[in-house]
């Protein structure tokens, strides 16, 4: 009787808000004003393809303002307590990202961790819905402050691809407008083709993500292909 007396005084666990990882990614960003802070999703440490290429980072953000003495921030998304205790258990995976940054959070939905259950060194925010494709996000716990060494020029230059988007999607338009020259044309199926050889030859490592490039500019070829061909047609 006493036990059931102390179940019934129990506190009630916290409902969890089911949310996807891009909803939570939206959060963040929304969170981070363009005004004030350089927002990245999905940013990779470095260089590299293979079993020993760079991970990368969930979300990262610095301040511009010295005012606010250029925080940086990570960011780790979990959307399940499997996946969150699976990173718990292998601090190895955060440690770049610990480097990287002065706070380091993890950003769960509302209910899903709780705060006894996170590391010292990593701070807490939780996300849920105001309304439709509108989310708030809560600072559970403030994450401790770290100074910082320099980042590594591998992980400014992928920084800097990641900005230099804009130059690359204004080539690509430009190149798809250029296309109906055969010679540029041409020399475009010959590049695709030298990337198609260089993955399908890949053998270092796991081999899926290889192939699926590979695969992934055969379709590209051949795209190009029917376009340079049905130009070639119009202009006989």
């Amino acid at each position: 009787m006493k036990k059931k007396t102390e179940e019934s005084k129990a506190e009630p666990k916290p409902e969890v808000i089911v949310l996807k990882t891009p909803q939570v990614l939206k959060a963040l960003s929304d969170m981070h004003s363009p005004k004030e802070w350089a927002f990245f999703e999905e940013l990779r440490i470095g260089g590299g393809y293979g079993k020993d290429s760079e991970p990368r980072i969930d979300a990262w953000a610095i301040h511009y303002y010295p005012s606010k003495r250029n925080t940086v921030r990570s960011y780790e998304i979990k959307v399940s307590r499997s996946d969150f205790f699976h990173e718990i258990r292998t601090p190895r995976k955060r440690r770049h990202a610990l480097r990287l940054s002065n706070e380091y959070y993890f950003v769960v939905p509302k209910g899903l961790v709780g705060i006894e259950e996170v590391p010292p060194e990593c701070g807490l925010m939780e996300v849920y819905e105001m309304s439709e494709n509108s989310y708030q996000v809560q600072t559970k716990i403030k994450a401790p402050y770290r100074d910082t060494i320099p980042p590594t020029w591998l992980f400014l230059a992928s920084v800097c691809r990641r900005l230099d988007r804009l130059r690359l999607r204004n080539w690509t338009k430009e190149m798809m407008e250029q296309i109906d020259n055969e010679t540029y044309g041409i020399a475009v199926l010959m590049a695709l083709q030298e990337h198609i050889d260089r993955w399908t030859n890949f053998s270092d490592g796991n081999k899926e993500v290889p192939d699926q490039i590979a695969e992934a500019l055969r379709a590209a070829k051949y795209y190009a292909l029917e376009i340079v061909e049905a130009n070639r047609k119009r202009r006989s």
